[in-house]
């Protein structure tokens, strides 16, 4: 299990349904018959949801990495991490010039660096944009067949990611249409169906899928907070418990760019001291709200969280952010830290020049002047970090420009 910050034991967390072994096995058989991958990742949780076997499974086929519910997540986390993975494109786009480039390289024209694409499967935002990049990256299909006298045909597309990512959602999205079933909870989708998006695209749905063993609990824990593991699988309470020490520990390690940690207590009516557990804080909220009821209030954050009813907020910080935003001495950034996979080291194969050519300028601006440390430390409690009451929408930083730019 995983100790919180008062050294609390939690049980640890294990997930891993019989149809999604067999999903995963199916995946690998029909990745053979596609063109392009689309990885479909939660913009909350980028690392967590970055499944370690894609890059081996989908080897040289193309890939774009498409972050979902993108208006959840603040716009400095969006930025960074919108940078972060210029630099995984352009290793992918390395590698694969050298797979499929040829002796002669005569193949080499064919191959592109994909964009990441930020999306809003839910509202639709980001999908014409979506669309586009399928159609660039895998332009090459039709190429081939043209040189050969073929006719064209749809590219065919696979759409892969943990459970509960918005997979099915985004395909409704990109079809126009309820073809495939979408509820909000892991583990709707038990079968691969082939979907017609338009005359060039078709789109394979398929069941989420996650490693046989979580990589560490932090990632476990991160999964649950945002639903994508069944509930039965770990403790509601104690989970909701971690929830609240994460946002409080992700807002002090980035300066309330992540996350205004103001907003549980104008939710709640209740926060959280230095040297206080997640369990004391929920126990706090349960007094004051829910007549002394753990199990109610735990649920109520949670939900709470998932809906965005706390204000927009990242989990994860941007390995390219973790020198940008030291940790506050009271918070120990070794938990925080554990769950991103990305290897620091291999960030920086690529020089600078190799990762501006071609690319929006704008985009290595975005939002940087917005980085900065909060002289005032009442700061996080001021009229910006409000969050709405229940049943109203939440004011997120998220506009369509975030969608649209490479």
């Amino acid at each position: 299990g995983q100790l919180s910050r008062v050294g609390v034991l939690r049980p640890p967390i294990q997930w891993y349904p019989g149809h999604i072994a067999k999903a995963e096995r199916k995946l690998r058989e029909v990745l053979k018959l596609v063109d392009v991958v689309l990885e479909v990742r939660d913009c909350r949780i980028p690392a967590s949801t970055t499944h370690p076997s894609v890059p081996e499974w989908i080897g040289t086929r193309r890939r774009v990495v498409v972050m979902n519910r993108a208006d959840l997540a603040p716009s400095d986390a969006r930025s960074a991490w919108k940078r972060e993975l210029k630099v995984e494109q352009h290793l992918s786009y390395r590698a694969l010039l050298r797979h499929v480039g040829g002796r002669n390289g005569e193949f080499a024209h064919e191959v592109v660096s994909a964009n990441a694409r930020f999306v809003d499967g839910k509202r639709g935002t980001g999908i014409a944009a979506l669309k586009k990049e399928v159609l660039r990256v895998g332009a090459y299909v039709n190429e081939r067949r043209t040189r050969k006298g073929m006719l064209p045909r749809p590219i065919r597309c696979v759409c892969i990611g943990y459970p509960n990512v918005g997979k099915s959602a985004l395909i409704n999205r990109l079809a126009g249409r309820r073809a495939v079933k979408s509820e909000n909870r892991p583990g709707v989708t038990r079968q691969q169906q082939w979907v017609r998006v338009s005359k060039e695209i078709e789109l394979l749905d398929t069941p989420g899928i996650i490693p046989m063993k979580f990589v560490d609990q932090a990632t476990a824990l991160k999964l649950a907070f945002c639903d994508d593991i069944g509930e039965a699988s770990y403790n509601v309470e104690l989970v909701a418990a971690a929830l609240l020490e994460d946002l409080y520990t992700v807002a002090a390690q980035t300066n309330q760019t992540y996350f205004k940690d103001g907003a549980i207590r104008d939710r709640f009516g209740a926060f959280m001291r230095v040297h206080e557990s997640g369990e004391v804080l929920l126990e706090k909220i349960a007094s004051s709200n829910f007549q002394n009821d753990l199990h109610r209030a735990a649920r109520a954050i949670l939900a709470d969280f998932r809906a965005g009813r706390l204000g927009p907020v990242a989990l994860e910080i941007a390995p390219c952010d973790i020198e940008d935003y030291p940790p506050l001495v009271a918070i120990d950034p070794a938990d925080e830290l554990a769950g991103i996979e990305f290897d620091l080291k291999e960030r920086h194969i690529a020089s600078e020049n190799e990762l501006n050519d071609g690319d929006n300028p704008e985009d290595d601006r975005e939002s940087v002047s917005s980085r900065r440390l909060l002289t005032d430390s009442h700061a996080h409690s001021s009229s910006d970090s409000h969050a709405p009451r229940e049943g109203e929408t939440h004011a997120s930083e998220f506009t369509p420009a975030d969608f649209s730019s490479n």
